[in-house]
């Protein structure tokens, strides 16, 4: 592919996100420290573009724009919107009566600080792959899986053969979100919502939550003492957000109401019926792990650019021990994936790696998900190893971003995340420089790009 070419399916691809299924989330991944053990148990993620459009949403102030107000004034200004819905009185005010903002939370930002530094605790700015994909935890969740599958098989197949979901993956998913249960989440969802509505960085996104939350309430679908969850009031063993769980959960120990929280075959057909929902593709892969020709154009891995297995198999791109991908998997739709651009293994992904990215919309935590679940099933870990990076911050990140959008390399949003649309901007640019393409936005390209712009 000649250099023009290059910046061509760069823009094209940046420019087709618009209408891409995985436009519709941020790319992101936060983290919850479990006081136990310390290791990591996902948290979704989801952004604006997500959820349904909140009344008067255009009169609400960006995180950190403005002082904050009085929280009782706030309060009292939400419950227009909570009687719109359908939300008694008696509710709206047994539910938020004396409630305060939990202002240690992450995520939060206060007019004067920085909002860079409000994310600093979620993984996806400080995480490079090879942290983020650590073999101890993986291996440790894989190990544990597999008791689990001996544990709840029948249980698991009664979900499988519903709604033709693999129970690797929906056991990845409750080991990633809870660490199987085990994790105790004890916050109140309705401060946390409340909190984050009020004073985090993503403040639209969590009102409408919240206001979602309050209609639960209302319809007496989950009681107010059930509602714990995590800092951003995801709840449950496979963390559902109240819009996930007014879509989503369901009723599959037919006790009544679906319980996410105690009910173990509740919560686990709950992440089947949102995956199903979202495109899964029965007895088809989430990914694989593939060797690619170092003359590989890293620039064609992001999600827009899908094509035949087949065709990518012509490109040169095989298994990791060298034997083409199989003839029934030729004619497969597939997207490239390179987490840390030519510093890591890369993927061939389908359909059902969109719609991990449905459930939570980060690539590494899909990534993370798809490999446990192959790891349950038997297999083994990372053929080709993840290289040591340094992850550029999302300050550094957000000022590429608008100087590649200066150069015409760049068309998507200025979020400061170096995803895959990022990553191809920045291997579109080094071609374009003729600098080695790694497509990996590190303090080298970051400088070059800085130093051209200030010509």
């Amino acid at each position: 592919i000649t250099p023009p070419e290059t910046v061509a399916l760069a823009k094209a691809a940046v420019d087709e996100s618009k209408n891409s299924a995985v436009e519709t989330k941020t790319e992101a991944v936060t983290i919850a420290i479990s006081s136990d053990n310390k290791e990591a148990v996902g948290e979704k993620a989801f952004s604006e573009e997500t959820l349904p459009l909140v009344a008067n949403k255009d009169a609400l102030p960006e995180a950190g724009e403005q002082e904050l107000p009085p929280f009782n004034m706030w309060l009292t200004k939400l419950w227009p919107d909570a009687q719109a819905r359908g939300v008694s009185r008696e509710t709206f005010e047994r539910t938020t009566a004396g409630i305060e903002p939990e202002m240690s939370l992450p995520d939060l930002v206060f007019p004067g600080r920085d909002r860079h530094s409000a994310a600093s605790g979620q993984a996806e700015f400080v995480k490079s792959p090879e942290a983020y994909l650590t073999e101890k935890l993986l291996g440790r969740l894989a190990a544990e899986g597999r008791k689990k599958l001996e544990e709840h098989g029948e249980v698991l197949t009664e979900i499988e053969e519903k709604y033709r979901v693999s129970r690797y993956v929906v056991l990845a998913i409750w080991g990633r979100e809870s660490n199987f249960g085990a994790e105790n989440f004890k916050q109140s969802a309705i401060r946390a919502l409340a909190t984050q509505a009020y004073a985090g960085r993503r403040r639209a996104q969590f009102r409408e939550e919240l206001l979602i939350a309050l209609t639960l309430l209302e319809r007496r679908v989950v009681a107010l003492e059930d509602m714990r969850g995590s800092w951003a009031g995801a709840m449950g063993q496979t963390q559902f957000m109240p819009s996930d769980y007014d879509k989503y959960a369901v009723d599959q120990d037919g006790d009544g109401r679906p319980n996410p929280w105690s009910s173990l075959p509740d919560a686990l057909a709950s992440a089947a019926n949102q995956l199903a929902r979202n495109g899964w593709i029965a007895k088809v892969r989430w990914g694989y792990e593939v060797n690619i020709k170092k003359s590989f154009d890293c620039t064609l891995a992001t999600p827009e650019i899908t094509r035949p297995v087949g065709e990518w198999a012509d490109l040169g791109v095989r298994l990791p021990n060298g034997k083409s991908l199989s003839d029934e998997t030729r004619g497969l739709q597939a997207s490239m994936l390179m987490p840390a651009g030519d510093y890591g293994p890369s993927f061939l992904t389908t359909q059902n790696f969109l719609a991990i990215r449905a459930y939570n919309a980060s690539e590494l935590y899909a990534l993370f998900v798809g490999h446990l679940s192959d790891r349950i099933a038997g297999g083994k870990s990372f053929v080709k190893s993840w290289a040591k990076v340094t992850q550029t911050g999302s300050r550094d990140v957000e000022a590429l971003q608008v100087k590649l959008k200066q150069l015409g390399v760049y068309n998507d949003k200025i979020d400061g995340k170096a995803g895959s649309r990022t990553r191809a901007a920045v291997g579109a640019y080094q071609r374009l420089q003729n600098l080695p393409q790694d497509c990996w936005p590190g303090p080298s390209v970051v400088s070059h790009v800085e130093k051209l712009a200030t010509r």
